[in-house]
């Protein structure tokens, strides 16, 4: 070693960083040059189509990586399966379980698969979101339901207890 000879370490600089009154832009030492970006780390921001919390770790705007700083308020999840009861219920509330009984009955006397929907609409004890006769129902011309709102009468169904 050289006496008045130092050594930079590696990933330092010799200039000194600028000070910002701002304490959420940190002072950054990029490609030979000062900068300032934003400080989040430690910060907890959200994932707006899950919900799911993310830990940010680096430098920079989380929002430019579509993260949103609150919570976002989702819908609850979308039970897979309800009771036959529930649906039923549900649909009465909705005033519509006279139009999809009668739906069901004619569909009934027209083909054989309308007959087999028929007599799982009468036996069964649960319904599935995805069955082949709950979307069958819903597009029918009578209800024309698109998938939000099937989605929304299965979350509510899900909610009555007896």
């Amino acid at each position: 070693l050289e006496p008045g000879v130092f050594l930079i370490p590696a990933h330092a600089t010799r200039f000194p960083p600028p000070s910002s009154s701002d304490p959420l832009q940190t002072p950054v030492f990029r490609n030979g040059a000062w900068g300032f970006a934003q400080d989040h780390r430690g910060e907890i921001w959200y994932d707006p189509g899950t919900g799911m919390p993310v830990a940010i770790t680096e430098f920079g705007d989380p929002a430019l990586l579509g993260l949103v700083k609150d919570k976002p308020n989702l819908p609850a999840p979308v039970p897979p399966r309800i009771s036959m009861a529930q649906c039923k219920a549900q649909l009465a509330i909705l005033g519509v379980l006279d139009t999809v009984e009668a739906i069901l009955a004619a569909t009934s006397q027209q083909s054989v698969q309308g007959k087999v929907a028929y007599i799982f609409w009468q036996e069964s004890y649960e319904v599935n979101r995805n069955s082949p006769l709950v979307n069958a129902m819903a597009s029918h011309p009578s209800l024309n339901w698109n998938a939000a709102y099937v989605d929304d009468l299965f979350r509510q169904a899900a909610q009555i207890k007896v």
